[in-house]
């Protein structure tokens, strides 16, 4: 789910998605492809691996559902995991990367109908050595596998992200809307991102 310009109108080609947060260093982090459509979804899928470690770098993406150039990325990392991250039509950070970002957004998340839960670490994403200021990464592993068991068994996804200090940009809060329908028959078309046993 991607990421060196915003998703195009069609939403069909989006750039490789580096997650500098982490540290990770992706081959490819500028090819441009083709992502394909769960038909009658807002959710799109790319398969990848590796040409020499194999290993599954495979995207998911879903369309805000009312929002264009909004979206939520789920990104397989191999054996390092998987991770997900929100980007909007919105400028969220600005140009001094030693800022926390937790000490700028607050992001909380409800699936379905159960209580609304916050998301604890926030971290930076972009492509090539270059942050994507309209994205934020989701580095706390709780609310990764909660958000992904609710959508894989048919929950909507709501996220909230709220300014938490002088520095953020956007000074309104962002209620984002992300639908399931789709993300099944992505999960199965990237297999699974190799992960064996579904969290939750």
């Amino acid at each position: 789910m991607n990421f060196l310009s915003s998703l195009t109108q069609s939403g069909k080609v989006r750039p490789f998605l580096l997650a500098l947060c982490l540290g990770i260093a992706a081959p490819g982090a500028l090819a441009v492809r083709d992502d394909v459509q769960v038909p009658g979804t807002k959710t799109w899928h790319w398969y990848s691996r590796d040409a020499v470690t194999d290993e599954n770098l495979s995207e998911i993406f879903l369309d805000e559902q009312y929002t264009q150039n909004t979206y939520l990325t789920f990104k397989c990392w191999g054996d390092r995991g998987f991770q997900f991250g929100v980007t909007t039509k919105h400028t969220l950070l600005p140009d001094l990367d030693e800022l926390d970002l937790n000490s700028l957004y607050r992001v909380t998340y409800r699936i379905g109908t159960a209580l609304p839960a916050t998301v604890y670490d926030l971290g930076r994403l972009g492509v090539d050595g270059a942050v994507r200021r309209d994205t934020l990464g989701l580095r706390d592993t709780a609310a990764n596998e909660a958000i992904l068991s609710g959508l894989l068994s048919g929950q909507k996804v709501i996220l909230r992200v709220e300014p938490n200090g002088p520095d953020a940009l956007v000074r309104q809060p962002l209620t984002l809307t992300f639908l399931p329908a789709g993300v099944p028959q992505a999960f199965k078309a990237i297999q699974s991102c190799d992960m064996g046993v579904l969290p939750g």
